[in-house]
């Protein structure tokens, strides 16, 4: 970036105190990601008030600049902070960081991009109410802006992030505030509770999407209930599997808001986050979820769930805050009955403040198995500034035993063909569909083992596809499908939406959209 776009940011009116960075050395931390990619990124910039971005976008239209806008730059196995295209100027949005506001009554907040699941957490610690942090495994460190609109969940009761999120505000390309309609016609006892508004649904385009810069967002809460419990069971025969898929689709749809995400892991995956000594060798998956409720209503579901899970070779075991306690007191030879568990407290105990909707870095790590570095995980985990090697591929699956059935055993066949560990989890999204989240794990400084990667992603997104499925998010590289499908209707529509409110471009060309745009060289003015 030259000295003279440099005065004119800084010169320009109503900017404030902006930081502009250019060094190599400083924009190094921005470079970082788990993927092995590199983007040449010419500047990143600092803001501290949401208006600043609308001067921004104005320099950077004059410019024909393309601006990438980052929450916290967490998005691990994504791409971290890197942009889409080369050339590109990060807009840092980490600083806005204030929770807006927060209805204890009805159960929502409004926050910025730089508000992380700990802020959040303290925050409601702080005010001590009882309302779950909506968590995901990235970690504490996360945006929950960021999360929201990537289209994000987890597996408290609320476990579909977006599905949360009521109403936001959007910076679109030519320097404009979007609001949700409802807050936009100052129907302020409502803008905050109804997430649809009147008219056209237009949130939602400003998810996964380069047409705003979504600078504050409303979600709903969910409530901490008079009592959590942890469910898991094993399974120790292949050919359980279908059962056991079957039985997590009717849990889900006879239990409802009673259950949250249900969580079932691979062998390879537990050992890839616990270690080897901690698991039975005979277990091949292991299901994990949460149960919410009055003491009363928890009694009955778990009857539901022995009932239920009657047939299968491992009973069902049911662990509280009060459990867990009393497991640590007991002698190994009495924890046989936790046969199949992992056997350390610790875990057992991440695993309910999770459900409890407390941050923690437990499942980062995955992230580290393949590192040449170690971390205590103790709330400063970065797995792209540590150079671990992490590509996630996370296709969609409906739960239908047959085809949960066949995406396994292609996952493992193409995972062991690439040389890669076949780490599967499958998370429930709703009561009818899996998330399967699969870590592809590499040594980042291994040239081959970083081509057994791509190539390994590469191979799984074809055959998934062929299958007819498709990943719930897309990594920076893969985005470039958007630019093979061009011929769609809606890359069609994406691109004319694209072209009427971003005419020059400017903001983060190549995100969830093809590239082939009136702005021909994005360099030229540089």
């Amino acid at each position: 970036m030259t000295k003279d776009l440099i005065n004119d940011f800084l010169n320009f009116p109503g900017l404030g105190s902006i930081k502009i960075i250019t060094s190599a050395e400083d924009l190094k931390r921005y470079h970082k990601n788990t993927m092995g990619v590199h983007r040449k990124i010419l500047a990143a910039i600092q803001v501290t008030e949401s208006k600043q971005i609308t001067e921004i976008l104005k320099i950077a239209n004059k410019h024909l600049l393309s601006i990438y806008p980052i929450s916290t730059g967490n998005n691990w196995g994504y791409g971290s902070s890197n942009p889409v295209k080369n050339n590109s100027i990060i807009l840092d949005l980490s600083n806005l960081n204030q929770i807006l506001n927060f209805d204890d009554e009805l159960g929502y907040v409004t926050l910025e991009p730089g508000v992380t699941q700990k802020m959040l957490h303290d925050y409601f610690k702080k005010k001590k109410v009882r309302y779950l942090v909506p968590t995901t495994g990235a970690g504490p460190n996360c945006s929950i802006l960021g999360n929201a609109i990537e289209r994000g969940y987890g597996i408290t009761p609320f476990s579909d992030h977006f599905a949360s999120l009521i109403s936001l505000e959007a910076i679109l390309p030519d320097g404009s505030l979007y609001k949700s309609p409802l807050s936009d016609f100052k129907a302020t006892e409502v803008a905050e509770i109804f997430k649809y508004g009147i008219g056209p649904y237009l949130d939602g385009i400003f998810t996964q999407s380069n047409f705003g810069i979504v600078t504050k967002i409303t979600i709903a809460l969910a409530k901490k209930t008079e009592h959590t419990e942890i469910f898991m069971f094993s399974i120790k025969e292949a050919k359980e599997l279908s059962k056991t898929i079957k039985i997590i689709r009717e849990i889900k749809q006879e239990l409802g808001s009673i259950i949250g995400g249900v969580n079932l892991m691979n062998r390879e995956r537990m050992k890839a986050m616990f270690g080897d000594k901690h698991q039975n060798k005979s277990i091949i998956w292991t299901c994990v979820g949460g149960l919410y409720g009055p003491v009363e209503i928890i009694k009955q579901a778990k009857r539901i769930l022995k009932r239920k899970l009657d047939n299968l070779s491992s009973s069902v075991v049911f662990l509280n805050k009060k459990t867990i306690r009393l497991k640590n007191n007991l002698p190994n030879f009495i924890n046989k009955y936790f046969y199949g568990i992992p056997k350390e407290t610790k875990i057992m105990e991440n695993f309910l403040k999770i459900l409890d909707g407390v941050p923690s870095e437990m499942a980062l790590a995955l992230a580290y198995s393949k590192s040449n570095k170690t971390h205590s995980l103790k709330g400063n985990a970065n797995p792209a500034i540590d150079d671990c090697g992490l590509i996630w591929f996370s296709p969609l699956l409906p739960i239908r035993p047959n085809i949960v059935e066949v995406f396994v055993k292609k996952i493992i066949s193409i995972c062991k063909k690439h040389k890669i560990a076949p780490l599967i989890t499958l998370t429930t999204i709703s009561n009818h569909c899996f998330d399967s989240t699969i870590p592809i794990l590499y040594e980042k400084n291994n040239i081959n083992d970083k081509k057994n990667a791509q190539s390994c992603y590469d191979e799984l997104f074809k055959e998934c596809r062929n299958m007819g499925l498709m990943p719930y998010r897309l990594n920076i590289d893969s985005m470039k499908i958007y630019n093979n499908e061009h011929d769609l209707t809606s890359v069609k529509l994406i691109d004319t939406i694209k072209n009427a409110i971003d005419v020059n471009q400017v903001l983060a060309p190549g995100r969830y959209s093809s590239t082939l745009s009136k702005k021909s060289d994005f360099t030229n003015n540089i």
